[in-house]
């Protein structure tokens, strides 16, 4: 009985080894689909299902475009706006120091957050540093 315990416990200690996240193993060029809510001040905005595909520029900064599709829709306590194309054609910059990623457009912050996988990343902080959440998952 010792001895099967001792095997289950190794083999578990092998499983586990493999789950921890090393993010400078991580290539994240690709496509990436990021949805979005926006608090600002007099309206929160909701971004849909907009693509950015990263090519490597070094091992922790990656340059972007926009692809086609990705709406915005915001909506204050008197109106909803059109939802309009978000992101599409634009330049984008991600840089990323360990788990930790940010994404700049026109030198101001977009996103900021966590590599949180291979094919996710997720983060609090949105556009100019307002308060909100955004999610990308790899296409």
């Amino acid at each position: 009985m010792r001895l099967l315990c001792l095997g289950l416990i190794g083999i578990g200690a092998v499983g586990c080894a493999g789950d921890s996240l090393n993010p400078a193993a991580l290539d994240l060029s690709g496509t990436w689909v990021f949805t979005a809510t926006i608090e600002e001040t007099t309206q929160s905005c909701n971004v849909t299902e907009a693509p950015i595909t990263f090519t490597a520029v070094s091992a922790d900064s990656l340059v972007g475009r926009g692809g086609e599709g990705g709406t915005i829709q915001c909506s204050n306590a008197a109106r909803t706006f059109a939802a309009s194309p978000y992101l599409e054609h634009a330049t984008v910059f991600l840089s990323r120091r360990g788990t930790s990623v940010r994404i700049d457009r026109h030198g101001s912050l977009l996103f900021q957050g966590e590599i949180r996988s291979d094919s996710r990343m997720s983060g609090t902080v949105t556009t100019d540093s307002l308060p909100g959440s955004w999610v990308a998952e790899r296409q």
